[in-house]
């Protein structure tokens, strides 16, 4: 299926450099430059067996968390769409893990779940 990821200058920044674009063309996204000079871009696409395929070799290519949150009046920088379904933020997660808490008590709940060394 086509992955496309898009950009969003969240908290008044771009969270991806020139070289994360060049490193996302490199490794074989179709990026959208959008001018001549191939300086500024805000979509990429590519084809992925699946959505979690596609977010993990992103962040490794380009070093971001897909999961980053952003500033909270412009939302989440990172942004991915395929068919009918899209993903951003802490959205992520739900992609990259089986278990995945839904707020920050249950998160302190399962981690206190886990046995400790000595236990």
């Amino acid at each position: 299926m086509k992955i496309r990821y898009t950009a969003n200058n969240s908290g008044g920044q771009q969270w991806l450099t020139r070289d994360n674009w060049n490193a996302l063309e490199a490794a074989g996204w179709d990026v959208e430059w959008e001018s001549s000079e191939r300086v500024p871009a805000r979509h990429a696409s590519k084809e992925f067996e699946t959505a979690r395929d596609a977010l993990l070799e992103f962040e490794r290519v380009t070093g971001a968390k897909v999961s980053d949150e952003g500033c909270d009046c412009c939302g989440p920088p990172h942004q991915f769409d395929w068919n009918d379904d899209h993903v951003a933020g802490y959205g992520c997660l739900d992609i990259l893990y089986d278990m995945v808490p839904s707020n920050l008590r249950e998160a302190v709940e399962m981690l206190n779940a886990i046995p400790t060394v000595g236990q």
